[in-house]
């Protein structure tokens, strides 16, 4: 089953639920065509995204008493509060690391009309953040990411 959230208005001091709890909720929000209880697919502004769960060598247990959120919340809150990749990426990073992530390791091929990412999360040491990075594609590449955390190298 597929469903379509329109944008929305939120009044000053509104919460967002999410799987393990609430956050603050922003002013608005984009429309976005999603999975029934699973992950979003593409917003208002083409912003799309597609996920992989990834096996990671280190593996921390994130702990939903003190981490908010998973990787379904993360993929529809970067859709609602997004109007580019490069947005989303950067908004579900810092959700992660200011709420916490109590999900597996995983990967979001994150794509709008001009450009695209790598996004790849699993949780911190601490069970109350995360760990993620963002690669861009280049242009004129393509991506894959077959259950497997891709990005090798990054360039601080």
């Amino acid at each position: 089953n597929y469903a379509i959230s329109a944008p929305q208005a939120w009044p000053p001091g509104a919460r967002r639920l999410v799987s393990a709890g609430s956050i603050p909720q922003v002013g608005m929000t984009n429309g976005f065509y999603t999975k029934v209880g699973g992950y979003a697919s593409m917003n208002q502004w083409q912003v799309g995204l597609s996920e992989s769960t990834c096996v990671a060598a280190q593996v921390f247990r994130g702990n939903s008493a003190t981490a908010a959120l998973n990787i379904v919340d993360l993929s529809a809150l970067g859709l609602e509060r997004a109007n580019s990749s490069r947005a989303a990426v950067t908004v579900m990073g810092q959700l992660a690391m200011t709420h916490g992530y109590h999900d597996a390791g995983e990967s979001l091929l994150v794509v709008d009309p001009t450009e695209g990412f790598i996004f790849q999360i699993l949780p911190d040491d601490t069970g109350r953040s995360a760990v993620w990075v963002a690669q861009r594609v280049p242009d004129g590449h393509c991506a894959v990411v077959a259950n497997s955390f891709t990005v090798r190298a990054v360039d601080f």
